[in-house]
């Protein structure tokens, strides 16, 4: 089951031009088209005469014109020119999703299009603050969306997958507390005077940093699918706002859940510490594509045993540790938004269970 009533990213903006682009969220086929105006648009991507995709049609004007038969649709979804007649019916239209262009990306509203509220956008305003230097990545994943989530919520991974920021890291090591508030959930690790990683070494190298760091990080859950964490590094001193030798860094996940078995992550790696240096940005690009590679082998390897097991995708198959904690608490309040979602009585999450 997926969650209807969520804003979702359909794609990047500068993406989606002249050329309609077809996408699929929640299992929707969509299609996303630019008008002649500037107007974003965003429809079912079945034609309602024959089911023709729409993504293989173009743009006329402010509307998308059926490939098949030559069908025009506006922004709405409404018919607006069936060739060989004059009557359009008022019932011939196709799907209409709200859709908002916001830091450079796509969101989509999948569920009740009365409902949708642009507040309801998770601030992912880091992509285009001048205050930080950043890069992006996506991942197209052929697993289900909440692996990811599983992923980005137990970090000791990082220590064993990944072969560049996993060096010394020692996520396993560092003092962790799970936060559960409303229906969020914080991974909070830290740790004082510890040993650099070695890519650290080199991102931090324009501050001075040199062998030890303190650092102060957050991941933070929001559902269904988005994480948005901080982390503070320092030397000289506890990681504060005071510290005026620190770094911060962004890191901001979003996930399109395309089908039950596949997704794709977009991602987004920021820095407010030395923003005009290019070569610092080419190792973070380099980085950050190596690593998001390796999840990507790891998790797809994951779907095909899930798939493969007789017992079926349940996560009641697997044995939990004291790290899938914040695991444990994200997929509770999953579970609980989708008995919500269907008319079931929900199941209580509590912060101290």
């Amino acid at each position: 089951m997926f969650l209807r009533n969520y804003w979702y990213v359909g794609g990047l903006a500068k993406d989606v031009g002249a050329k309609p682009v077809a996408v699929t969220v929640c299992n929707e086929p969509l299609v996303l088209f630019r008008g002649a105006s500037g107007q974003l648009g965003c429809l079912g991507d079945r034609c309602p005469h024959k089911r023709a995709p729409l993504s293989m049609g173009k743009v006329v004007g402010d509307a998308i014109e059926c490939p098949y038969h030559g069908q025009q649709f506006d922004g709405t979804g409404a018919c607006v020119r069936i060739p060989g007649q004059d009557h359009v019916p008022p019932l011939h239209r196709t799907g209409f999703y709200p859709v908002v262009e916001r830091w450079g990306w796509i969101w989509v509203w999948i569920g009740d299009a009365g409902r949708a509220d642009e507040t309801l956008i998770p601030d992912f305003s880091p992509l285009n603050d001048p205050a930080w230097a950043r890069i992006q990545h996506v991942a197209p994943t052929k697993c289900d969306y909440r692996l990811w989530n599983d992923n980005l919520l137990d970090l000791t991974h990082v220590d064993f997958a990944h072969s560049v920021v996993g060096v010394n890291a020692n996520y396993h090591l560092r003092p962790t507390e799970f936060i559960v508030k409303d229906d969020t959930v914080t991974v909070h690790q830290w740790q004082n005077d510890m040993k650099m990683p070695a890519w650290h070494e080199k991102l931090f190298a324009t501050l001075g940093f040199t062998e030890v760091e303190n650092i102060d990080a957050n991941w933070v859950w929001h559902p269904p699918c988005y994480v948005l964490a901080e982390s503070v590094t320092t030397q000289g001193g506890p990681a504060a706002a005071g510290n005026t030798r620190r770094g911060r860094m962004r890191y901001l996940h979003a996930l399109i859940p395309e089908t039950e078995t596949t997704s794709i992550l977009y991602y987004s790696l920021a820095r407010d510490f030395d923003l005009g240096n290019q070569l610092l940005t080419d190792f973070m690009t380099d980085t950050v594509h190596r690593t998001c590679a390796e999840d990507v082998v790891m998790l797809e390897a994951v779907q095909r045993m899930i798939d493969s097991d007789p017992r079926g995708a349940g996560h009641g198959h697997e044995l939990t540790v004291r790290m899938d904690k914040g695991v444990l608490k994200a997929r509770e309040i999953l579970t609980r938004l989708e008995r919500e979602q269907a008319g079931e009585r929900p199941r209580l999450v509590g912060a101290g269970d």
